[in-house]
């Protein structure tokens, strides 16, 4: 008797690194979670991720996704019995609770004609609160062959009881943002205006826009503030982790970077760190109008000088 063998896998170039590897290993060992959360910078390439993931789940070829298989056919079409893609819908701002309901739904008849049945919920953020918290005794319980896969560009905005019931998967940005190419890392830029006093912040922001304008490949400023999101989720983040850090000293995971968040947490009381919070939810609504994102930025510091 012949052992068959593991399934290979021919994935687009850019979906590679440690990340996809262990997607890929739970694929040949039988060992995929029932619920995944999918995190990248990047929301196309989360999601191109999350469906050839779902697509190899489903192949019965050695090589996956073969793209001649019934399976596969079928994915490609977006006729498989056994996948359901929930998204928000056109003109609307968040899923409902009626498109998590029917996800419910599907997970719940009676059997996969694969291996599988699989939701793919894209932009996991956009769920409103009903939505979520419908989701959750699936997460819990979820059926027999049963696989949700969530994706998200913004870790911070998927509810904690929702995060707790998954496997979280952090998936490097292949797809690197102008901003990310100036040659520091995103969260010591952040921890270092964050430690600016007064005005200084000001100009090291220039500095970093400047260099952004310049290696950006639009011109567009509606396309220059979309390429500044990914700073306002990282600012996001130091705030936050700041404000755990006396009650979770490992929160951020390293001694480095705890030390660096420390500083920021020594210089403004949590009030402060609370009030960033709410400038930076305001910064964002105003980059994605037709504002000048460096303008809306400067508020923003500006504001934090004061703080």
């Amino acid at each position: 008797m012949t052992n068959k063998k593991s399934p290979q896998f021919a994935w687009d170039a850019s979906h590679s690194g440690p990340a996809v590897d262990q997607l890929q290993r739970s694929i040949v060992d039988g060992s995929i979670p029932h619920a995944l959360l999918l995190v990248g910078a990047s929301e196309q390439h989360t999601i191109g991720i999350a469906h050839e993931f779902a697509n190899s789940m489903l192949c019965s070829a050695e090589q996956r996704p073969c793209n001649n298989c019934a399976a596969c056919r079928s994915y490609a079409h977006v006729s498989s019995p056994d996948v359901m893609i929930i998204r928000k819908q056109e003109g609307y701002q968040m899923m409902s609770i009626e498109d998590i309901r029917s996800a419910i739904h599907f997970l719940q008849l009676v059997a996969p004609v694969g291996s599988y049945r699989l939701v793919i919920i894209e932009n996991a953020e956009s769920m409103n609160i009903l939505a979520a918290a419908a989701l959750l005794k699936t997460l819990e319980d979820a059926p027999r062959g049963a696989c949700v896969i969530l994706t998200t560009s913004s870790l911070q905005r998927i509810p904690g009881t929702i995060r707790s019931r998954c496997a979280i998967v952090r998936l490097p940005d292949q797809e690197a943002q102008p901003l990310q190419d100036i040659g520091r890392s995103l969260v010591n830029n952040c921890i270092a205006l964050l430690r600016e006093e007064n005005l200084q912040s000001l100009s090291r922001f220039a500095g970093l826009y400047d260099s952004m304008s310049q290696s950006a490949t639009a011109v567009k400023q509606s396309e220059i503030a979309a390429d500044t999101l990914p700073l306002v989720d990282t600012f996001e983040r130091v705030v936050r982790d700041s404000l755990l850090l006396p009650a979770t000293p490992r929160v951020a995971g390293t001694d480095q970077y705890t030390a660096a968040i420390a500083t920021v947490r020594n210089r403004f009381s949590a009030e402060a760190l609370f009030r960033i919070l709410r400038s930076l939810s305001v910064l964002r609504r105003t980059l994605r109008f037709n504002v000048h994102p460096r303008l809306a930025w400067e508020y923003f510091l500006l504001q934090l000088s004061n703080t």
